[in-house]
């Protein structure tokens, strides 16, 4: 199921004229399988973000 949406996507992207695709998974334990899967399907990590609490 995971794979043919985000070969869809893939496919939609290039159709509009994108020329990669950007996701936001998260860096948590349980997102590791995840990681793994978009891993194997041609992706790279790319970066990492931040957040602040203010209150």
């Amino acid at each position: 199921m995971g794979e043919k949406l985000l070969k869809d996507a893939e496919s939609w992207a290039r159709r509009i004229g994108a020329t990669g695709i950007g996701l936001n998974s998260g860096c948590r334990p349980e997102r590791e399988k995840a990681h793994r899967f978009y891993k194997n399907m041609g992706y790279v990590e790319k970066s990492i973000g931040f957040a602040k609490s203010l209150t």
